[in-house]
């Protein structure tokens, strides 16, 4: 299976601006399109989130349906799910606090699969993240004597199998912290700052072929001591049928306290 992706580009002046428009569009600098290979994990690769940030499941959701938002009884019977998957399946966790959701789709009411490659978070925007969550309080109490947090992203596919742009990891196992560069992202009341990713041939890139909806992605998108944000983006399979149904998705963004 092959795919394309937009990974971010080098530019000269070193200074990186990309931004999402009124209408949920992302405006990318400069990219470096890039044809790659696509490995399903399924075929023999091991991920387990504690050794790699980057792990998937079978985890059936008892929401019946999914709207372009969630409803206040749906969204509390979700959270709890993702509590309780991420407690099963991370090691040493003391606390899980699932504090944001999106669901991407086409439509213009949500925001849109994100089609370049990038990591989430640096690690001041992540702790800042935490303390806008938290409270500097509660954030204090979770930092104090070389405290150990992580955000995480629980990704899940809605409706039916992924049919066209699923989401794609590159293995990190082959990622290292000098494959990005900060980038500023602008939305319409604020600017923040990500990692977008630059391309390397030792890349290798992982995708879940027809993922269902009963299956989610847990993956690393911040950690205090050690794991690395995974990459990710959407891709493009190559060869995808033009009559292949857009997907929807959804993804909690979840704090997580060790001890």
């Amino acid at each position: 299976m092959r795919g394309v992706v937009n990974y971010h580009a080098v530019n000269e002046e070193k200074d990186y601006f990309m931004s999402v428009d009124p209408k949920n569009n992302e405006v990318l600098p400069k990219v470096d399109t890039t044809e790659v290979t696509l490995c399903d994990p399924r075929d023999g690769i091991n991920l387990k989130f504690s050794e790699c940030g980057l792990e998937y499941a079978t985890y059936p959701t008892k929401v019946a349906q999914f709207g372009d938002f969630l409803e206040n009884s749906d969204k509390d019977i979700y959270f709890e799910e993702i509590e309780k998957l991420l407690k099963s399946k991370l090691e040493n966790v003391s606390e899980v606090f699932v504090f944001d959701y999106t669901i991407r789709s086409n439509k213009m009411e949500n925001r849109k699969p994100a089609r370049h490659v990038h990591v989430d978070y640096t690690d001041s925007s992540a702790e800042k993240r935490m303390r806008d969550m938290l409270g500097d309080e509660r954030a204090e109490e979770w930092l104090k004597d070389e405290g150990h947090f992580g955000i995480i992203n629980v990704w899940r596919p809605l409706d039916h199998p992924v049919e066209k742009d699923p989401l794609g990891f590159i293995d990190p196992s082959t990622v290292s912290s000098d494959d990005w560069h900060v980038m500023k992202i602008g939305r319409t009341n604020r600017v923040g700052v990500i990692l977008g990713v630059e391309h390397r041939e030792k890349h290798k890139w992982l995708v879940l072929d027809k993922m269902d909806p009963e299956m989610v992605w847990i993956f690393c998108q911040h950690d205090s001591k050690g794991l690395k944000g995974v990459p990710h983006s959407a891709v493009e399979v190559v060869g995808t049928d033009e009559g292949a149904r857009t997907r929807r998705s959804i993804e909690c963004r979840v704090l997580v306290r060790y001890h």
